[in-house]
Order: C-alpha cells, then structure tokens, then sequence
C-alpha cells in the first residue's frame, strides 16, 4: 500500500476559448477555475523515490502521475496559475540544497475526459503522457512560495519565495517555462535560453531588509488595476505588505506625466471646435457649402 507523505490543494484558471455564431464567427474567451488534488506518496519502502499524482476535480479523473528525482525530501510548499504547477522542494546531499519542479498541464486538462469507472483510483497507475516537466536547482532553500494574480491574467507573473533568511523574494515566472528546455531557439519564440540553476539576483528582494522570520502565510491577491497585484507575508517577526507591479505600469500614467500640457490641449481642441461649429453655422456658409 502507499504511503501519503502530503496533500496539496489549488486552484488555477485554465483558459478555454469557445466558438459562438454571432454574424460572423467570433472567438468567445473565459476563464475556467479547475480544482486540482495534488497527491505526493511513497509507493513502498522508505528508500524508494517520492511520487506525485494529480487529480482535476472539474474532470473528474487523475490528470498525471510522475517520480521525483531520488533525495528529494518532502515538498514545502506548492503553488499554481492557469495550467502550470511549481512545488517546491529540499535536496539531500546535494550541493544546491533546493529545487523547483515545473508542471506544465495544459494538454492534460484540456484533453477529452476519460471514462471512469469508480471513484477509486490506483495511485501508482495514474499515468497520462499529456504533461511537460522541468526542473530548476535553487542555490537557497524556499520556505514557501506563491504566484501573484492579476484580475485578466494579462500580466506577466512572479513568483514570491521566503527565503532563509525570512526575505521575500520576487522571482519572473518566465524563468520556470517548462519549454526553455525543451526548446532549440529559445529567444525566436520569447523565451529566456535554457540554464538548470536559477541566479537569485539580490535587486530582487522585494522586502529589502525587513524579515518576517519563520514564515506562516505567503499570498497575493488581485488589485483593481491588471498591471498591479496586493503581496503578503506573514511570519512570526511580522506582516510584510507590497504592491507588485510584474509587467510594468502598461495601465498606469507615468509619475511625471505633462498634465497642464494635456489640459491645454484639450481646452484648445474644444475652443476651436465650437468656434468652427460657429462658423459653419452662420447664412454665408451655409450658402457656401450649399
């Protein structure tokens, strides 16, 4: 029998888009949210490796199934957004003592449902060839993790990590595209080229020198304006609070935008407006133009 070392829940947003015939055929888009049961267990003995499989809760069957590369402990934290899945785990005996691993499942989510015939599953047997996987070497432990969200999905996302040192840290998410690895010409179709260990750049600590200590909560939530979202975390030195800005401020007037500029315009453009609504009103013009 399996031993369950954790159960993981989330919730990610898979992207569907359905065709509607309304004069002309247009693409109707909406945001599915899909419940996801992710299962880490160890088939037998103590040696053996660590697996995962994950259940979509919307589909009503397991999605997939893999094995952790061997000294892989047990996760630390795991997060989600729309069809990719990061967890988080320690190395033993290795030089980087932490690694991400990478889930990509949209073909698995999206495939057809598959007939089931109970609502019992065999672990070990949850196998599906619809996943993309990858792996990333940390130089430092993550004590947990999360994705920051956005109202659209339009922005690009980041993923917050505490680190030892009770740091929070901001890391691109397009850093953890499964397909950078895959990929021949990585930079033809916007992807970062391929590099197994992940550098932590220190402009990066989006806490600075403020530390939560031992971290209890880690999250982030969606602001009013798609270009920004709300961050949190909670340990117990203290609440860190930020406002992240993943792609910039694309919705956001600069801080030194030329406002009396923007009022003179407008005021000119509605001055010559009416004189020239004026003008074309008067006997003569209108005999003119008759």
């Amino acid at each position: 029998a399996a031993q369950i070392v954790a159960v993981h829940t989330v919730q990610t947003p898979i992207f569907y888009r359905r065709m509607k015939q309304i004069n002309e055929d247009l693409f109707a888009k909406k945001w599915v949210h899909q419940g996801l049961i992710v299962v880490v267990f160890r088939p037998t003995e103590a040696a053996d490796p660590l697996h995962v499989s994950i259940f979509g809760t919307k589909l009503g069957r397991p999605v997939a199934s893999f094995v952790l590369p061997r000294g892989l402990s047990e996760p630390v934290s795991l997060t989600a957004w729309e069809s990719t899945i990061v967890m988080a785990a320690t190395v033993q005996g290795q030089a980087l003592p932490s690694s991400l691993l990478v889930w990509d499942c949209q073909s698995a989510l999206q495939a057809p449902s598959l007939a089931v015939a109970s609502n019992a599953f065999d672990l070990a047997d949850a196998q599906t060839p619809f996943v993309l996987t990858s792996h990333f070497a940390s130089p430092q432990p993550l004590a947990a993790i999360a994705v920051s969200a956005s109202r659209l999905g339009i922005a690009y996302k980041q993923l917050l990590a505490i680190l030892p040192t009770g740091q929070v840290y901001a890391l691109d998410a397009r850093l953890l595209d499964v397909r950078r690895e895959k990929s021949q010409e990585p930079k033809a179709i916007g992807l970062v080229p391929w590099q197994e260990e992940l550098i932590l750049d220190p402009r990066m600590i989006i806490s600075r020198n403020f530390t939560v200590g031992v971290p209890l909560m880690l999250a982030s939530e969606a602001a009013m304006l798609e270009s920004s979202s709300h961050g949190w975390a909670l340990g117990t030195e203290g609440l860190f609070y930020t406002r992240l800005l993943p792609s910039k401020r694309f919705d956001q007037l600069a801080e030194d935008f030329d406002w009396p500029l923007l009022i003179g315009l407008i005021l000119l453009v509605s001055v010559g407006s009416g004189l020239v609504r004026h003008l074309g009103s008067t006997r003569r013009a209108r005999a003119y133009f008759a």
